[in-house]
């Protein structure tokens, strides 16, 4: 069985800097596909990127953290910050859900606003994931499944890494896990299709050359998606680094020139 590997840069569309990196990437063979926010600042920009690397695979990535939603209503507005914001937690989404507060008819809305932006702006949707994989969350899988179905979209993100604590303090880490094994069952159910291996949630944000190819030799066969999140240091990036304390630590240059290696590109082809 051969293998097929999949290098999937998300936050395309967040900042100038997240565009300008993935853009270089693919053209140099290091990306082969990215996930597109169709609520950040870049996105103007990376539509038009997106229309000059035609060999570039887009795919939207739904947002429900740190970016403004693009509906203006109260059910969605209670969801944000004081800047306007979706809150910037994955865990205060499930606050919301174990609360049963999470107002999941208006989120619907939000994500089907997102997804027809990027049609509208002309873009064939390749495959659907979320920003800090939100839809692993029980009522947002079925919702977020609906959504991949009513757009046609055949592939979705399972961000099923092999099992490890190192994903968060304890039984948070576990309890992803097991989400996003569980939603593996959901995105089946609804006959979607997506790859047999992920990789990428350990190392997010500090996929180095060395880490990058220890995982392209792990992959045996099969095909496997690699989330990578590269971005040249911008007055954009910059700022979005001081509001974030995950965004500080994040090794943007270093993942956007180790996509650009030689020898990483060599191991790709």
């Amino acid at each position: 069985m051969s293998r097929r590997i999949l290098i999937n840069a998300d936050d395309f569309g967040w900042t100038d800097g997240h565009n300008l990196a993935i853009a270089r990437a693919h053209q140099l063979g290091g990306v082969h596909r990215t996930s597109l926010l169709s609520n950040g600042l870049g996105f103007s920009q990376a539509v038009d990127l997106a229309f000059q690397l035609p060999g570039l695979d887009i795919g939207v990535h739904l947002a429900l953290n740190e970016l403004p939603p693009l509906l203006r209503i109260p059910e969605v507005i209670r969801l944000t910050n004081g800047e306007g914001l979706f809150n910037e937690s994955i865990f205060a989404l499930l606050r919301y859900w174990l609360q049963r507060t999470l107002p999941i008819d208006y989120v619907g809305e939000e994500w089907d606003r997102q997804i027809e932006k990027v049609v509208k702006a002309g873009i064939r949707i390749n495959h659907l994931d979320t920003h800090k994989h939100v839809h692993v969350i029980p009522p947002l899988s079925a919702l977020f499944c609906n959504l991949a179905l009513k757009y046609q979209v055949s592939e979705v993100r399972v961000p099923l890494d092999k099992f490890s604590l190192r994903l968060g303090r304890g039984i948070q880490g576990a309890g992803f896990w097991f989400l996003a094994l569980c939603f593996r069952r959901v995105a089946k159910g609804y006959g979607l299709s997506f790859p047999g291996r992920f990789i990428g949630i350990y190392d997010s944000g500090q996929m180095s050359k060395i880490k990058l190819i220890k995982a392209i030799q792990s992959i045996r066969f099969g095909t496997t998606e690699i989330m990578v999140h590269p971005a040249v240091i911008s007055h954009q990036v910059v700022d979005l680094q001081k509001r974030y304390v995950w965004a500080a630590n994040y090794q943007f240059e270093e993942e956007y020139h180790a996509l650009c290696d030689i020898e990483v590109i060599s191991m790709l082809q």
